[in-house]
Parts: C-alpha cells; sequence; structure tokens
C-alpha cells in the first residue's frame, strides 16, 4: 500500500473497536493499520461507561495535537467527549499576474455592426488577394474589434486548489 500525504489526516470518533485489549483482533488491526501509515492514536484512557477505548483521535506521527481531554462517559452519552486543539498549517495560494478581457461586457449588438462593416463583412474576398494577405486583414481587423471592445487588462490572480 503506498499512501502519499500532503495534508494532515485527522481519524476521529466512535470507532467502537477495542484498541486498549491487545487480545482484540479487531483494535490491534486497527492499531496495525495506524502504525503502517505513520499515524498515532492519542486517546489512552477509557471512553465508554462499562470501560474501553472505543473513541479515536488518529493523526499522522508529525501533527502534533494539544490539549487533549477526555470528559467522563456518562455525562451526555455513555461515551466520552473527546477535544483536543489542532495546528492550523495556513499558507497562502501564490499569486501571479495574467492579461485578461471583460467580454461579458460588451455591446453585442454594436460588435457585430463593427464586424460588418469591416473588411470581414465582405463576403467575397478580392480574388488577387493571397491566403497570407487574408490572414493578416483578419487577424488585424479581429485584433483592433477585441482592443476597442474589451481592451486588455492586467490582473492579479491566485492558484486554487485542484478539486477531485
Amino acid at each position: 500500500m503506498l499512501v502519499v500525504h500532503g495534508c494532515p489526516v485527522v481519524v476521529g470518533g466512535d470507532l467502537n473497536v477495542h484498541v486498549e485489549d491487545t487480545s482484540d483482533i479487531h483494535g490491534a488491526r486497527l492499531l496495525d493499520l495506524f502504525q503502517s501509515m505513520d499515524m498515532i492514536q492519542h486517546v489512552t484512557l477509557p471512553t465508554h461507561k462499562e470501560g474501553g477505548t472505543l473513541d479515536l483521535v488518529a493523526t499522522f506521527s508529525d501533527l502534533a495535537i494539544e490539549n487533549l481531554n477526555v470528559d467522563p462517559p456518562n455525562t451526555v452519552s455513555d461515551h466520552s467527549l473527546i477535544t483536543c486543539n489542532l495546528p492550523v498549517r495556513r499558507t497562502t495560494a501564490p499569486t501571479f499576474t495574467r492579461r485578461v478581457r471583460s467580454w461579458r461586457s460588451v455591446d453585442r449588438a454594436a460588435l457585430r455592426q463593427v464586424i460588418i462593416d469591416s473588411p470581414l463583412g465582405s463576403t467575397v474576398p478580392p480574388d488577387t488577394a493571397t491566403a497570407d494577405e487574408l490572414f493578416a486583414t483578419y487577424d488585424c481587423t479581429l485584433g483592433y474589434v477585441e482592443d476597442r471592445f474589451a481592451p486588455e487588462r492586467t490582473v492579479k490572480s491566485r492558484l486554487r486548489p485542484m478539486s477531485l
């Protein structure tokens, strides 16, 4: 099994597995799984009114938790309330500048009319025009149109995390 992690992982809650009982096969297998993934199970006190550590907080070994508190069971539930503080690693996404055009605010009717009135509005290209000349006309005309209706501007952006 290969696990690649780049963010903190916390496994927590009422797992209903007796990790304190070394003879319990399910508890032993869960702790083996945690160990194989370089995780530590932090709760060491009984968390159920009839004994046993059934409620867990497990993290990768490099994530130090603080102020782990196991309230006595049977206050609100037959299980303990477990609280702890986890470190927050806040990172700021890098910024970069890019050039954009605001096409959404363009008057489409005016844009259409400018294109119709341009050399591109002719349905028949001149017989003597070469492909290079036609392309130059196309490029020049559209460059003029985009600069007139949606001039380029520079904006700062942040990279957004990719979602899976």
